[in-house]
């Protein structure tokens, strides 16, 4: 018995753990998605300068 609640427990905290990888991995995407449309339109206002 005292095995099924310690292995209850480490299945309880790799859900949670599990769980606040994948927030922090969306987050991440998300992030780096709006960064590389950031970059992109830099990239467009510099060749505009460039063409003036």
């Amino acid at each position: 018995m005292l095995v099924d609640s310690v292995n209850a427990r480490i299945d309880a905290v790799y859900g949670e753990l599990s769980r606040r990888i994948n927030e922090l991995s969306d987050k991440m995407d998300a992030s780096n998605k709006a960064l590389g449309e950031r970059i992109d339109r830099l990239y467009e206002l510099l060749g505009k300068i460039y063409e003036a």
